[in-house]
């Protein structure tokens, strides 16, 4: 690709920073899912079949359909394009995809005008707004690793709160030249491929420097470098086939550890490993090893992983976790939602107005409870709409488009009960109680109390609010996913019955009034209904 700016509806991409910018807002993207964009960009125009795709992308390693799948629907989502009417990326049944937007280059070192200067997504001083602690805390932690005390380190938080957008900030904010590589795991159905992630982040890294390191791989970890087959010549071929044959996990892991050792010996080294969640086994155990080896080395490997989905669905992650916290052997870096404050700094970047900012962030922390990829999604979908009036604007827009992309997908992962609880609650309110949940499900409190508490505990779609068993769903965008979810007959027969219970369960049901007439209309009880209207 050339070094001009590209430019298509709206999103801009140069070359120089490998970022994508929606009205200078960055767009967070995998590595991946950017590298498959810019070869679809590239040849835009053309029909790329699946496996020239597969091959620019991902190197010429056998990887699924289903992984380049995964790929093009992250893409999709970071572009709002919907794939039965696509403005980008067009598929074409089974051959592949084309890019049909259309593109236009500027030169990158044309000077930037005031009226088209850029203000970056949530960005601050530091880069980003409200996550300079988080970034101070990577920086404490590059520098241990640049005196040769490696360090294993998570960045957590739920879908949306930004651990990729912090990562970004942290490499760009480096002072000093390092050795980067960027692996991801993707969701996988049955038996996935061992060490995915790791293999990428290698890859990644060998391109850089093929010469050296591919050699560094010869010398001591031919069992790695017989997993990118690309790097190897005829007569490397024959010698690994031997060397295969008796390989070991054990061998594997010892082979990475001095890897790792050599070649960060002159430079600094950070392996970034993504969504550790959807992480095969072998990835933790080469996690477990290498965190407990003594060795002296200047590697730091940053893993980013949703606590939610790892306790939801038992995975083995949480074990080692666990275990690795015990004993001091890695650095938790969660991330919490945005405060008001650091909302209003952004806005105060964006309008002129500072009163009218105030006021617009505490809307929009009402709104979404901070979530950073709910904010941007609600900005730009406010500010498309040019209303007047910003705020009565928010609360009536539809929910953005990758905002329900990415509740539908949390959602559908839960188990039925943590559904079913969840939907009941929507028809309560922001704000509900296990017990009046358990009476719209008819289903025994206790359960339905420790679904509450489980989902709460890991912050996932609700938290506690208040008095005991009264919980509140942390973002509005939450509770409406969660209520129009449910089929208009459903809607219907949940309002009824906690109409029904909250009237039975007050002497003095007309202080409910308003609430009891709500139930009992949507619940199409109108003589209830009339009664308490």
């Amino acid at each position: 690709m050339d070094t001009d700016s590209l430019h298509f509806d709206g999103y801009s991409f140069n070359p120089a920073d490998a970022r994508l910018l929606k009205g200078g807002n960055t767009v967070p993207l995998p590595p991946k899912a950017l590298a498959a964009l810019i070869y679809l960009i590239e040849h835009r125009g053309h029909l790329v079949g699946k496996d020239d795709l597969l091959d620019a992308v991902w190197g010429h390693r056998f990887v699924s359909q289903g992984v380049l799948k995964n790929t093009i629907n992250t893409l999709r989502q970071a572009l709002d394009d919907d794939p039965k009417k696509p403005r980008y990326i067009e598929t074409v049944h089974r051959l592949g995809y084309r890019f049909i937007a259309e593109v236009k280059t500027y030169d990158t070192a044309a000077p930037e005008s005031a009226s088209t200067a850029a203000v970056p997504t949530l960005a601050g001083p530091s880069g980003l707004v409200g996550r300079e602690k988080s970034l101070a805390e990577l920086g404490s932690l590059m520098e241990k690793a640049a005196q040769g005390k490696p360090q294993l380190a998570f960045v957590t938080g739920e879908p949306g709160i930004g651990k990729t957008a912090l990562i970004e900030a942290f490499l760009q904010s480096a002072t000093f030249r390092v050795l980067t590589g960027r692996g991801q795991c993707v969701e996988q159905y049955g038996q996935g491929e061992p060490y995915l992630p790791v293999l990428e982040a290698l890859n990644d890294l060998v391109r850089q420097d093929e010469a050296r390191l591919s050699a560094l791989l010869r010398q001591v970890a031919p069992t790695w470098l017989a997993q990118l087959p690309w790097y190897l010549n005829e007569t490397d071929q024959a010698l690994l086939q031997q060397v295969m044959t008796s390989s070991t996990q054990m061998r594997m892991l010892r082979e990475f550890g001095e890897f790792l050792e050599r070649c960060s010996a002159e430079q600094t080294l950070i392996l970034i490993l993504e969504d550790l969640h959807w992480s095969d086994y072998a990835t933790l155990d080469l996690l477990a090893y290498l965190a407990r080896r003594k060795q002296t080395a200047r590697w730091l490997i940053l893993g980013s992983y949703r606590p939610g989905d790892v306790m939801l669905t038992g995975h083995d992650l949480k074990h080692l976790l666990r275990e690795l916290q015990i004993q001091g052997l890695c650095t938790e870096i969660a991330l919490e939602p945005l405060s008001e404050a650091a909302i209003g700094e952004y806005l105060s970047q964006v309008f002129t107005d500072r009163d009218q900012a105030a006021d617009w962030a505490r809307a929009l922390h009402r709104r979404t409870g901070g979530l950073p990829f709910f904010l941007v999604q609600l900005i730009e979908t406010v500010k498309a709409e040019q209303a007047p009036d910003r705020d009565a604007a928010m609360q009536a827009s539809a929910l953005p488009e990758g905002v329900q992309q990415l509740l539908a997908r949390q959602f559908e992962r839960l188990p039925d009960d943590y559904r079913h609880t969840l939907a009941a609650a929507s028809v309560i309110g922001m704000n509900f109680s296990a017990e009046t949940v358990a009476a719209a499900l008819a289903a025994d409190s206790v359960e339905v109390e420790a679904c509450c508490e489980n989902l709460a505990r890991l912050k996932h779609f609700i938290q506690p609010s208040g008095a005991l068993s009264d919980y509140g769903f942390r973002h509005a965008f939450y509770q409406k996913f969660a209520y129009d979810h449910l089929s208009p007959l459903q809607r219907a027969g949940l309002h009824l019955r906690v109409g029904e219970w909250l009237e039975s369960a007050r002497k003095h049901p007309e202080e409910l009034a308003t609430e009891l007439a709500l139930h009992f209309e949507r619940g199409r009880d109108w003589e209830k209904a009339v009664k308490y209207l």
